[in-house]
């Protein structure tokens, strides 16, 4: 016969009222079974007899006889449940660290298969049973095994907390729901949990996707490293080869230096030795003539005596030595010369490693756009670019060889926008920049004036952000014009590039110092026809801004506005370097300067400026020619040295026009020497050391009292006793 568990559900067995396993069960007249102590109870106080599960009425209470079937399998099914536990008992491990023990064993402490929240302990599968078995215990509310009950537990209300208040984030049981929290946005504990557990399967993915990418970034790195270590290789290689091929350069030129010194050394020793050679010979030969000449001396026979004196004296004509030495080898430029062919080896080098470079950078090459709504008089001197960059590398070219002055570079993002605008490092600029056509300068702290070997006509720059670092090249030559170390990125970086020339001719037009194109070209053309009359100043104009004037005014008709604003006057390609008078020498009309006439002058300086730090230069028309005379600008000035009298050897260099007048350098002379106006003074211009010719006709010109380049003039006070100081006349 099969068992009861196996013929009836665990349901069957059970009792309506206590939910637990049958006790005496007893079946009512509508068929139910039930305890009979439950449904004892249960009838003794109710009013009336009711079946619990059918709800049917009875007028009196039915007699209840115990079910002896349904008992006896009752009985069997509490007796094979008991030994399934006990069973179950022997075959249970004793817990684990970090697993809840049972809190009812003693000894060994098994592991917890649930918690109850009633009884605040946690029972294994033995100690768990009369929860599952006892009607009173039944009803306690069991969860999974967890460590510290009394912390589910509230300690106002001694109730689970059954429920999560979404206000304050603490669990919270019923009665707290209706009594503290009763505004308060309070779901059940379970829903909560399940949007928790949501949230961290996202926040998880989240977490993963972090990790993923960061894996991704190792990858990266690692891969960086190695493509680093390969380039790092492939520089040591190169370096390797560029210094050994120095290096044997060096041996080749020492031994060069030593064998040309060798061979020289040689060759005087050579000659040396031919020289004694030869004295060595003459020696022998004169030692036995010597010895001839003593025996002749001696002999008492006068016929033999001067019959062989006759043979002696046409003796052979012996070498003057007095003028003839050995000279020690001249060294002077060897050393020099292979030096200079070493160093030339070298800058051959290092000019192929700056072109290597070049091309290595030029690989983190961007398109970099200027934006002219960047541009403002006030703050920002040029336009800045519309891309930034906070790290990395980055590369970009600009073409400046139509420009005359132009500043390049890169600024930080929150660059000095109030007060003045210094163009270096210490507000947020790295920049290089042109001014005068031909003086390049590097805006460093302090400023470092640059010597650069041509104008470059394209400019690059490179920067990269983790070194700290931005350099500048020559594109065309690939030559490195200059480079800020140790620069302090803190923030995106911008391109930068000034002049901004549609912005420039615009603020100009819009200030009104400038007359419009049309009326510029007419009214130049015009001047430049002026006749050339004694005594009128002109004034020398650089050509290379003439010329860009000329196509940004469309001067000619093929080339009407096509170039960009001349920028104020610049002479500064007519002048000696440092000086802001002087010109250079070998000027030619209309290649090197055009000449404008007074009023012509007027009207560009007041159109455009002159360039800081210059001063106009002014020349007079003079009158040229012997028998056919002609207007000329005399556009180099007649050099004369002046001195005084009294110390002749303290000379002073001036420049004069051929039309100016004697009387105008005795007053520049009065000046120079602090000559007192009551002083009555000559001058006189010196030929020669001590030979002087009076310059008495204060009104006649520099051409007509026949001065010349360098002459000197001297000039003389009056003594208190009348008499002049004392200078020698030339010979008429």
């Amino acid at each position: 016969m099969a068992t009861a568990r196996c013929l009836l559900s665990e349901d069957e067995f059970q009792c309506s009222i206590c939910l637990d396993v049958f006790t005496d069960p007893v079946t009512t007249p509508c068929g139910h079974n039930y305890c009979k102590i439950c449904i004892t109870k249960h009838w003794d106080v109710n009013d009336r007899y009711l079946c619990p599960m059918c709800q049917k009425i009875y007028k009196s209470r039915p007699e209840l006889h115990i079910n002896t079937l349904l008992s006896k399998m009752a009985s069997q099914f509490r007796e094979e449940v008991q030994q399934e536990a006990r069973t179950r008992s022997s075959e249970q491990q004793p817990s684990n660290p970090g697993e809840v023990p049972c809190d009812v064993c003693t000894g060994t402490k098994l592991k917890a298969l649930k918690s109850c929240l009633v009884c605040l302990e946690s029972y294994c599968e033995p100690h768990l049973e009369p929860h599952l078995t006892r009607p009173g215990l039944r009803r306690h509310e069991l969860m999974d095994p967890v460590e510290n009950l009394e912390e589910r537990i509230c300690m106002k209300h001694t109730k689970p907390l059954e429920l999560f208040c979404k206000t304050d984030q603490i669990g919270v049981c019923t009665l707290c729901s209706v009594l503290d929290h009763k505004t308060h946005d309070v779901v059940p504990l379970k829903e909560e949990y399940e949007e928790k557990k949501a949230e961290l399967g996202k926040t998880e993915a989240e977490i993963q996707q972090m990790i993923q990418n960061r894996q991704l970034k190792i990858q990266e790195i690692a891969d960086s490293a190695d493509l680093s270590k390969e380039n790092t290789d492939k520089e040591k290689a190169e370096g390797v080869q560029v210094f050994t091929g120095l290096k044997d350069s060096v041996e080749k030129g020492l031994k060069e230096f030593i064998n040309t010194i060798d061979k020289k050394q040689k060759t005087t020793e050579k000659q040396a030795e031919d020289f004694i050679k030869e004295l060595e010979v003459e020696i022998y030969d004169l030692t036995t003539r010597r010895d001839e000449v003593a025996l002749l001396s001696q002999s008492e026979d006068q016929l033999h005596l001067l019959q062989s004196f006759k043979s002696l004296k046409a003796a052979t004509l012996y070498q003057d030595w007095t003028e003839r030495s050995v000279h020690p080898p001249s060294r002077e430029g060897t050393l020099m010369k292979d030096v200079a062919k070493l160093e030339e080896t070298i800058s051959k080098e290092v000019q192929k490693l700056i072109e290597l470079e070049l091309k290595r950078i030029q690989q983190y090459a961007v398109d970099v756009t200027f934006d002219p709504d960047t541009k403002s008089p006030k703050t920002i001197p040029g336009v800045l670019g519309k891309q930034s960059f906070s790290s990395g590398r980055f590369y970009y070219e600009v073409q400046v060889k139509d420009d005359t002055e132009w500043t390049l570079g890169v600024a930080n993002e929150s660059f000095n926008r109030k007060g003045t605008v210094t163009l270096s490092p210490r507000d947020g600029y790295w920049t290089i920049c042109l001014r005068n056509r031909n003086e390049y300068k590097a805006n460093d702290d302090p400023a470092v004036r640059l010597s650069l070997e041509t104008c470059p006509q394209k400019v690059g720059v490179f920067v990269d952000y983790e070194e700290s670092l931005v350099s500048f090249y020559d594109v065309n030559t690939a030559a490195r014009i200059y480079s800020f170390t140790g620069c302090s990125f803190t923030e995106k970086l911008l391109p930068f590039f000034s002049p901004c020339p549609l912005l420039v001719q615009k603020e100009k037009m819009a200030e009104g110092r400038e007359a419009d194109l049309d009326t510029q070209r007419v009214e130049v053309a015009e001047l430049l026809e002026t006749t050339l009359k004694k005594g009128d100043t002109w004034y020398l104009v650089d050509s290379r801004w003439f010329l860009q004037w000329k196509k940004y005014v469309g001067y000619d008709s093929w080339d009407k506005y096509q170039s960009l604003y001349p920028g104020p006057v610049d002479n500064s390609g007519l002048l000696r370097d440092g000086d802001r008078l002087d010109i250079t020498e070998h000027l030619v009309d209309e290649l090197d300067y055009v000449l404008f006439p007074t009023v012509g002058w007027n009207k560009l300086v007041s159109w455009y400026g002159m360039t800081e730090g210059q001063e106009p230069i002014a020349r007079k028309v003079v009158v040229l020619g012997m028998f056919v005379k002609y207007c000329k600008v005399e556009v180099y000035l007649m050099e004369l040295k002046l001195c005084e009298t009294s110390n002749m050897d303290k000379i002073i260099t001036r420049r004069f026009s051929k039309a100016d007048k004697i009387d105008t350098i005795e007053k520049e002379m009065r000046k120079l020497f602090n000559i007192p106006d009551e002083k009555e003074t000559r001058l006189w211009n010196r030929y020669m050391r001590d030979t002087f010719g009076p310059l008495n006709k204060p009104d006649s010109t520099v051409l007509e009292a026949s001065l010349f380049h360098g002459q000197v003039i001297v000039i003389g006070q009056k003594n208190k006793d009348g008499s002049w100081p004392r200078v020698s006349r030339a010979p008429k």
